[in-house]
């Protein structure tokens, strides 16, 4: 989230989305802490925190039961597991109205069984420990959910909703600045493609003129003096490139031409 946060910042993108997103993932966290907390409290096996304790409970009521074969009590303890069953696999609190009815019911039998006093005390009062265990783990499942959309689950979920419409958000805005900084990319790119190609259009332009136009010099002063027959004429001599040293023989040429013709016009007149 650091990175993200200091990337966002850097491109100047959903910096408002991504503090949001920050808050929202810390809330997820602290919800799911107490999903987890609330779990473990329940317990992680049959034999664990609140379940264990409840198995635990049910053990003793069912011990002491066995002692005495009252076909009544035994029924109505095997109620009350059904209903206790029944909770754990569907999460109703129906249940546990039904668990609390039948535990009215199997104390009413119990005095009307005709124990002794001290054997009826003892299962009273492990009837009433198993009661409460069952109804701590109750509470602890309404706290944890009786499904995903109440208790800690539910605000888990919540937080998960939430920070899922951020994280959209956030893809949808940095799509589209890549989107945008793609096209600039290519118009950047187009603009640098038309500069260079007028750059090196220039350049070949001036470096075809710098060839042509003392080939066209030496191509005009040879149809000169070819016309008129003017061998005075030279060619303006500048640069060292090859074309100035042909333009210098040249030169040479027409020099000599006029010498050779000076010296049989010398050599007729004598």
């Amino acid at each position: 989230l650091g990175k993200l946060s200091v990337l966002s910042n850097d491109l100047d993108i959903a910096i408002a989305q991504v503090n949001q997103f920050e808050a929202l993932a810390k809330q997820y966290y602290d919800d799911f802490q107490v999903v987890v907390n609330l779990q473990r409290k329940i317990g992680l096996h049959p034999k664990d925190a609140l379940y264990g304790d409840l198995r635990g409970a049910v053990h003793q009521v069912e011990t002491l039961l066995s002692e005495r074969e009252n076909y009544k009590l035994l029924a109505l303890m095997l109620q009350l597991r059904r209903a206790e069953k029944d909770f754990m696999l569907r999460f109703d609190l129906k249940y546990l109205s039904k668990f609390n009815d039948l535990v009215t019911n199997f104390q009413s039998e119990i005095k009307n069984a005709g124990f002794d006093a001290n054997y009826e005390n003892q299962l009273i009062n492990l009837l009433a420990t198993y009661q409460s265990k069952f109804k701590a783990l109750v509470d602890a499942q309404v706290a944890l959910g009786l499904d995903l959309d109440s208790g800690a689950l539910g605000e888990m979920k919540h937080s998960v909703g939430l920070s899922d419409a951020i994280v959209t958000e956030l893809t949808d805005q940095t799509k589209a600045f890549v989107e945008s900084s793609a096209a600039t990319a290519q118009l950047i790119a187009l603009i640098v493609f038309i500069i260079a190609s007028i750059l090196v259009m220039v350049l070949v332009y001036f470096t075809s003129r710098s060839i042509i136009q003392p080939i066209e010099r030496v191509y005009h002063t040879i149809n000169e003096i070819r016309r008129n027959n003017d061998l005075s004429m030279s060619i303006t001599q500048s640069g060292k490139d090859e074309i100035t040293t042909m333009t210098v023989d040249f030169n040479s040429l027409i020099s000599d031409f006029k010498k050779l013709i000076y010296e049989v016009n010398t050599a007729l007149s004598t």
